[in-house]
C-alpha cells in the first residue's frame, strides 16, 4: 500500500476578477451536483461563445450554502474585462468575483476522490484551530474549487482540483 501524499496547501491572496457567473441549489447528493455542474457550465459556455468574451482562468464552484440535504454554489469563469458587460441571460451574467485571503489545497485525482481530499482539509484545520469541529464548516464560506483539466483529455487520475478556504475573520 502506497504512503497518502502530503496534503499541498498554499497561503494565497487573490485579488477580484471579472467573471460569467450562474447560482446553482440543488440537493447534496454527488451525482445531483455533477448534472447541475455539467448543465451550468454549459450555459456559461454558450453565454462566452454568444458574446465573444475571453475565458482568462480556470471554472470555479463557489459554495455559499450546504447542508440540510441542499447545497447552492455559484460557478464561475472568470473572463478578461469586457469593454461593455452584456446583458444576463436568464440566470447568466458578467458580475466580479470578490477577492480572496485564505488556503489553497491541491487535490490530484477524479472527482469521487474529493471527499476524502475534504477529511484531510478538515483535519488539518482543526488541527490549526481554524475549526472547532466538522460542523463549522459553514463559517467558512464561501468556499471554492478550481478545475485544472479537460475532463475530456485528462485521465482521472491527473485531475487537478483547487479547493480553496477563506482565512477566517
Amino acid at each position: 500500500m502506497r504512503a497518502p501524499v502530503p496534503l499541498q496547501v498554499h497561503e494565497v491572496v487573490t485579488k477580484s476578477v471579472p467573471a460569467v457567473v450562474t447560482c446553482v441549489t440543488t440537493t447534496t447528493d454527488a451525482l445531483a451536483i455533477a448534472a447541475a455542474m455539467t448543465v451550468g457550465f454549459g450555459r456559461l459556455t454558450q453565454y462566452v461563445q454568444r458574446h465573444g468574451l475571453e475565458v482568462s482562468g480556470a471554472p470555479r464552484a463557489i459554495y455559499t450554502a450546504y447542508g440540510n440535504h441542499r447545497t447552492t454554489f455559484t460557478l464561475a469563469l472568470p473572463i478578461a474585462p469586457p469593454a461593455q458587460p452584456p446583458l444576463p441571460w436568464g440566470a447568466v451574467r458578467v458580475d466580479v468575483l470578490a477577492a480572496f485571503d485564505g488556503w489553497r489545497f491541491v487535490h490530484v485525482g477524479a472527482y469521487d476522490t474529493l471527499p476524502a481530499m475534504y477529511a484531510r482539509i478538515t483535519q488539518w484545520l482543526l488541527a490549526r484551530g481554524v475549526l472547532s469541529s466538522e460542523s463549522d464548516w459553514a463559517h467558512l464560506l464561501p468556499m471554492w474549487e478550481e478545475y485544472l483539466g479537460d475532463l475530456v483529455h485528462t485521465p482521472a487520475e491527473r485531475l487537478v482540483t483547487n479547493v480553496y478556504v477563506p482565512r477566517p475573520p
